[in-house]
């Protein structure tokens, strides 16, 4: 039977997938926690989400088209593809002394020799449509459908952390965001908030943007950045992190994970949409090659007891096992529109994980809640 905490997780508030005892065993890593309590983690989240609306249609009044945007990520490009699990002897000699903990969920022998038809979709981190020379995050967000008809979503960035630790940060993070686009200077946003909440607070916010903007560059291109989760999921039970790096990249640990930059000048002589040109002419010119990683808690050289906690919760820690390799994405196909990868119900969703790759703590669940509201309200 599940326990009362696994059973919470699965069908709780924060989750838009139902499933039922009877249909999924799940056991939760003994880490799993509430943000401080189930109370208080669904008031911040509803807080969050909230804001989250809130910053989308102030936006949306200040673009040219008028229009609700997605709340991050405005400005993408979908692109249809494959996704192939390695083989045994495909992987590596470390991947393969943790066989037994890989050969879960997708990763299960059962699709070692299919290939499965995948949906990709670079894009910019803003929740503004920005020319491409300006220095932002990038990201990568994948759709699998596996056999059953289901799909198993991935949200990587090509940042080396989610900058935004905890609920409360986020949420404030959020409140500054807003002061900003209601015509409030960064210093005064930053007053405002301290003003209320406290300078502590105040300052968590304030580190949490300077560390989103020392994280932003100009990428070469899309293609060549290594992108990474963030936040932590459970495989078979065990936590991981997830990614994604060029397929000429010989990645074995963390600080392989490298993105190829270009200067402010380099990219204004590019053009404003120079990232989705590129794209294109990759396309056309035989596609781009990535291969997914998965790194496990375990073998991170910041674990130890007591502090597995910490390395789930804390999103802005960058975890420094080894990388191993389990899959690889194709992306050779066509150019899907907009409106057909963010469909609603069929496009890539970075909230909807299939149950059998449940994504660990607090700012996992609260961004599912964000995620399908932001949707509605588009």
């Amino acid at each position: 039977m599940l326990s009362i905490r696994s059973l919470l997780f699965c069908i709780g508030i924060f989750s838009h997938v139902a499933i039922t005892a009877a249909e999924h065993q799940l056991t939760l890593p003994k880490f799993e926690q509430w943000y401080h309590s189930q109370e208080q983690e669904q008031a911040l989240t509803l807080e969050l989400r909230d804001s989250f609306l809130k910053l989308q249609e102030l936006i949306a009044e200040r673009s040219p088209e008028q229009k609700k945007q997605r709340g991050t990520h405005a400005k993408g490009h979908c692109i249809t593809g494959t996704f192939q699990v390695l083989a045994d002897d495909e992987l590596s000699s470390a991947a393969f002394a943790r066989k037994a903990d890989l050969r879960h969920g997708l990763f299960a022998p059962a699709y070692i020799d299919e290939v499965l038809p995948a949906r990709y979709r670079f894009a910019n981190s803003s929740g503004r449509v920005l020319p491409d020379f300006i220095p932002d995050i990038r990201a990568l967000s994948i759709a699998v459908q596996t056999h059953e008809r289901l799909s198993q979503h991935f949200a990587f960035n090509n940042a080396p952390h989610f900058e935004l630790k905890d609920l409360q940060t986020f949420v404030d993070v959020l409140k500054m965001g807003i002061l900003v686009a209601e015509g409030s200077y960064k210093l005064t946003a930053f007053a405002k908030l301290a003003w209320h909440a406290g300078l502590r607070r105040a300052f968590a916010a304030k580190a949490a943007v300077d560390m989103g903007e020392e994280d932003k560059a100009i990428a070469d291109s899309f293609s060549n950045q290594s992108y990474r989760s963030g936040s932590t999921f459970a495989l078979g039970g065990q936590p991981v992190k997830l990614g994604a790096y060029p397929c000429d990249l010989q990645v074995q640990h963390t600080d392989d994970l490298v993105n190829k930059t270009i200067t402010a000048d380099e990219a204004k002589q590019r053009g404003a949409d120079y990232l989705g040109t590129q794209l294109v002419s990759e396309l056309q010119s035989g596609g781009i090659c990535h291969k997914l990683f998965v790194q496990f808690l375990d073998e991170t050289d910041q674990y130890h007891h007591g502090f597995d906690k910490e390395l789930i919760e804390d999103t802005t820690r960058i975890w420094t096992g080894p990388i191993h390799t389990v899959a690889e994405l194709q992306i050779a196909g066509e150019q899907l529109s907009p409106a057909t990868c963010d469909d609603p119900v069929n496009g890539l969703n970075p909230a909807k994980v299939h149950i059998d790759l449940p994504g660990l703590g607090q700012i996992n669940r609260a961004r599912s809640l964000i995620e399908s509201a932001s949707r509605a309200a588009r």
